[in-house]
């Protein structure tokens, strides 16, 4: 999978814990549980496998990314310091920092995303969305609320779900890395 290394492990590695969290899931010993946005989000498509993970320590939220091509070609590894690369055939084409906001509203946050993409042409990207949580707490819907500087309101926002697969999260940030 490439040479992308983090502090736990290799983007394999954490794609391998997220299989087996996965895999638990289904054998009837772990049950999901409402915990807030705390907890192992993911989506799965033709193309892609997207996993999203929010740990909070009641202080701050901290978020971390991590989207493979299910051909090998594309990933995004971020750490939980919200900071991410886009790697395309092994050629890093994008950076970008998410940092998660609370909108004073029970259930929802906003995910804001600001970076870089350098390949094959560059461009300065901005957008925020904003997360929701189902009422069972197992379904998180995002919402593209601005995207470039242009707002979008009702249907015009674009809307993507992801699904609890666990209540916790793989490599826990430390408060050591987190409060610096």
């Amino acid at each position: 999978m490439g040479g992308l290394k983090r502090d736990a492990g290799s983007v394999g590695g954490a794609v391998l814990l997220l299989l087996v969290i996965v895999a638990c899931a289904g054998c009837g010993g772990t049950t999901l549980r409402n915990t807030g946005f705390n907890g192992s989000w993911a989506k799965e498509t033709n193309s892609l496998e997207v996993a999203m993970y929010i740990w909070h320590d009641g202080q701050e939220y901290c978020f971390r990314m991590l989207r493979e091509s299910k051909d090998g070609t594309g990933r995004i590894d971020c750490d939980w310091d919200g900071k991410c690369v886009e790697f395309l055939d092994d050629r890093k084409t994008s950076e970008y920092q998410f940092r998660l906001e609370e909108t004073g509203k029970a259930g929802s946050l906003l995910l804001h995303c600001t970076g870089r993409v350098t390949y094959p042409s560059e461009l300065e990207i901005s957008y925020t969305h904003e997360l929701n949580l189902s009422e069972d707490g197992l379904t998180l819907k995002s919402y593209t609320v601005e995207s470039q500087g242009i707002r979008y309101e009702g249907d015009a926002r674009g809307m993507r779900t992801l699904d609890k697969i666990s209540d916790e999260v793989p490599d826990p940030p430390s408060r050591k890395v987190i409060h610096e």
